[in-house]
Formats: C-alpha cells, sequence, structure tokens
C-alpha cells in the first residue's frame, strides 16, 4: 500500500469567493471536505488505486504565499519531517 500525505496550508487552490467578492482561503477542514466533493477522489482508493491511501493536514491557520515569511517555511518543514517516515510521498 502506498501513503500519500497532503499538508494543505492555505493559498489560491483553497479560496473561495466571500460575501465582498474577494478570494479567501478556507480552513482545512472545510477544504477536506471541498476535495472529497471532487469526483474520483473521495472514492480513488476503492475505483481506480486501490493500493494508495492518502491522508489530508493542515494549520489551524491558512498561509498566504505573498504574506510567509522563512518562519512558516520552517513550520511547513518541521510538519512535513514529523510525518516523513510514515509516507511514500
Amino acid at each position: 500500500m502506498s501513503r500519500v500525505y497532503v499538508l494543505y496550508t492555505g493559498g489560491t487552490i483553497g479560496c473561495v469567493t466571500n460575501p465582498d467578492g474577494a478570494l479567501a482561503p478556507v480552513p482545512g477542514a472545510e477544504f477536506e471536505k471541498l476535495v472529497l466533493a471532487v469526483p474520483g477522489l473521495s472514492d480513488h482508493r476503492v475505483r481506480d488505486y486501490p493500493d494508495l491511501s492518502w491522508t489530508m493536514d493542515w494549520f489551524d491557520r491558512t498561509l498566504d504565499s505573498s504574506n510567509m515569511t522563512p518562519a512558516d517555511w520552517v513550520a511547513i518543514a518541521r510538519r512535513l519531517l514529523s510525518v516523513y517516515d510514515q509516507y511514500d510521498g
């Protein structure tokens, strides 16, 4: 079984239009719901890739890439290192 770790940090891919018409990132749990609503992703293990398992994780606050600092990069690296040995990709 291949295991993939997905770390949602925010950014454009996780943005939705807010009531003011501006794009805003959604919290991690909401992003997971969006991903699982995409046909083929929520059931990919059963249908297309029976030997693939994936886990989605996120930070408590979303990060905006235009405002990221080296401290944010370190936080991402630390999170990835903390699970590195548990996943294949």
